[in-house]
């Protein structure tokens, strides 16, 4: 009987420790994929999220990519290669989005800094960029849709690439090789720019002949010449001496390297979050803003093609363990949450800029003390991040000359109840405003403005209070008053779940006790 306990155990931890033992994290392993289809999601903010998007693009589809990994290993693991080859890298930025560990060495082509955890963690998390803008496009799947080499010609005005010829050449080889020509040309255009960077054309000093590298393939480097030479000897290597076998070239490469592996998304070029054949390895760039700024790209290029009410698929990877809010920038406000500021009597004209600088462009005029002003995040450098009726989002400079606080602009005092799980409460209206907490179906919140005044992406957003006094904004459709038989608070609620948890775990432990003595029992016998 003991020899048959030790086989049994034997057998169990050979099971268990199979996978750690396989070398260099190459694991045979793929990720869960499925399709959304409503309801609730295992992940904080995702169900919100997405179903806000559908409303509006009922024809898109969402495939949830449940990775298998746990949020702060994977963290762990992008925030590495210091000193050596950083796998996050990041320009034009400063203070908090710059790592503590290389601090101010410079990368690449001298212009590049290791990123921030922070700054990795808030570009990594897919609930800042799931909300209906041009930033949600890196999850596009990359595979080909029929497109004429017309809609691909539009698409190409303003870049180095502007001709029939390149449109023909690059939707054909799309529709071979089975990508997106969108998803191809917004890689090109983030390696070099609408103008064509220093690899676009080089010329062999010694033959004379011409070498193109798009992609940018091969063009590794700690300074220019570096990185020019890496890509010139690629280029000439492959023989890419005509813009159409650079594209063969690149897009095959990416193909068989990156959505071979599944890695058939932007956010997974460069985030190797995908189980199959290992992680973080296969990373196709170091630029960690590169998702985020391709996928606006190729949102324009699609949109100047009136590709968007296409049947248009999602990939949204997922983590266990994520935090229950989305992960906010190094730069976060100061506070977070609703206040209300006017011009003061007397003055007219203030500038709403798209950025907390004076260099940043005007979006709006706000004409005098009329204007309701809603301040929905304030920052230490004095700038506010407002909301104004007519749907403008920008900043203002707060100078008490000419801006003054003021009062809460309500209308009602309504007790009302969340009507939905993961409900989360933001700072103002809109899905892309910073969140505060997140509510669950049936906790109480009071109602203080249901005038409707917030009316965007077919949503009205009524400005509420919790019952410990903190402020915030929720979608009208997500709450409702109270009825008289409903409880008045949520305390009561809370401990009768949590009571029943309890007697149900006391239940299973028993029963699994019981399981485990018989079976013990059994052996001996």
């Amino acid at each position: 009987m003991r020899k048959k306990i030790l086989v049994i155990l034997l057998i169990i931890f050979i099971i268990q420790t199979s996978v750690c033992i396989a070398p260099n994290n190459k694991v045979n392993a793929d990720s869960y994929r499925y399709e959304y289809a409503g309801g609730n999601i295992a992940y904080p903010g995702y169900a919100e999220r997405i179903n806000a998007i559908k409303g509006a693009h009922p024809n898109w589809k969402f495939i949830i990519m449940e990775t298998g990994l746990d949020w702060n290993d994977v963290i762990a693991a992008e925030y590495s290669g210091h000193f050596d080859s950083p796998k996050n890298l990041i320009q034009g930025k400063s203070g908090g989005w710059i790592c503590q560990i290389c601090g101010s060495k410079v990368y690449d082509t001298g212009n590049w800094m290791c990123a921030s955890e922070a700054a990795i963690k808030y570009y990594m998390d897919p609930r800042n960029w799931l909300v209906d803008s041009p930033y949600l496009f890196q999850f596009l799947q990359t595979d080909y849709m029929e497109t004429s080499d017309n809609d691909v010609y539009s698409s190409l005005n303003g870049s180095f690439l502007y001709s029939w010829e390149n449109a023909s050449i690059i939707n054909r080889v799309c529709r071979e090789k089975n990508s997106s020509p969108y998803f191809i040309i917004a890689r090109i255009l983030q390696e070099q720019g609408n103008g064509g960077g220093m690899t676009y054309r080089m010329r062999d000093p010694i033959t004379g002949i011409i070498y193109y590298n798009l992609f940018n393939i091969g063009a590794s480097g700690n300074t220019e010449d570096e990185v020019y030479n890496n890509a010139f000897n690629k280029a000439k290597q492959m023989g890419w001496d005509t813009i159409e076998k650079c594209l063969y070239g690149g897009i095959s490469f990416l193909l068989s390297s990156y959505i071979a592996y599944k890695q058939n998304t932007l956010y997974l070029n460069k985030f190797d979050v995908e189980t199959y054949m290992g992680t973080y390895a296969k990373q196709y760039m170091q630029n960690v803003e590169a998702p985020k700024s391709e996928g606006l790209s190729m949102y324009n290029k699609m949109k100047n093609a009136n590709l968007l009410n296409k049947n248009l698929t999602f990939i949204i990877p997922a983590y266990k363990n994520m935090p229950n809010l989305a992960c906010t920038s190094p730069d976060v406000a100061g506070e977070a949450y609703p206040k209300n500021i006017r011009v003061k009597e007397g003055h007219s004209g203030i500038i709403v800029r798209a950025g907390r600088a004076t260099s940043t462009s005007v979006l709006d005029r706000i004409a005098d003390s009329s204007v309701n002003i809603l301040s929905v995040e304030r920052f230490s450098d004095g700038w506010h991040k407002i909301v104004l009726e007519n749907g403008t989002v920008g900043f203002v400079k707060f100078n008490t000359d000419y801006l003054e606080e003021i009062n809460d602009v309500t209308n009602c005092y309504e007790r009302m109840t969340i009507v939905d799980d993961e409900i989360i409460l933001r700072a103002g209206p809109g899905y892309d405003q910073t969140e505060i907490t997140t509510l669950q179906r049936g906790n109480i919140i009071t109602r203080i403005d249901n005038s409707g005044r917030y009316n965007f992406g077919g949503k009205i957003w009524d400005r509420v209070m919790l019952l410990d006094g903190r402020q915030g904004f929720l979608t009208r459709d997500s709450i409702s008053k109270m009825t008289n038989n409903e409880p008045e608070n949520n305390t009561i609620k809370n401990e009768t779940i949590e009571q029943n948890i309890i007697d149900e775990n006391i239940i299973t432990n028993n029963i699994v006790n019981e399981i485990i003595n018989n079976e013990v029992r059994k052996l001996y016998k």
